[in-house]
């Protein structure tokens, strides 16, 4: 178990942390999506990019922009590093977002649809539509 694990761990089950495959695909996945020359989504590979942040601890003000950027839906995998990955609904993602992203970097895949979310340390959001990966 990893410090962010265990860090989470009273959450219990409503994280399912990721065995260390599916973990290491994931994160090549959510990799993909990350851009290199500054935090955020990658404009190469994701599209539709919305931005927000919290604003004077307005932190329910970010939590509805959040639900209505994601549809607050279906389950979702949070990727914090090559280990640290679980999987959760999006209702509570957006319910516990800052208890669970607030100062971390993170990127947040949609299982069931397109939409990727970048989380910054700083509190500052992205989120955007999947352009699917090209075959070669």
């Amino acid at each position: 178990m990893t410090s962010r694990q265990r860090f989470l761990e009273h959450y219990g089950p409503a994280l399912r942390w990721l065995p260390t495959e599916d973990a290491a695909a994931a994160y090549r996945d959510a990799s993909r999506y990350d851009r290199r020359d500054r935090y955020g989504l990658s404009p190469e590979a994701v599209t539709d990019i919305l931005r927000d942040q919290v604003r004077d601890n307005d932190f329910e003000a970010l939590r509805t922009w959040m639900a209505d950027a994601t549809g607050g839906v279906g389950d979702v995998l949070i990727v914090f590093g090559a280990e640290d990955i679980c999987r959760t609904t999006a209702a509570f993602l957006v319910a516990e977002w800052e208890n669970l992203l607030s100062r971390n970097d993170a990127i947040v895949l949609s299982v069931d649809s397109d939409w990727v979310m970048f989380c910054s340390h700083k509190d500052e959001f992205e989120v955007g539509r999947r352009v699917p990966a090209r075959a070669g």
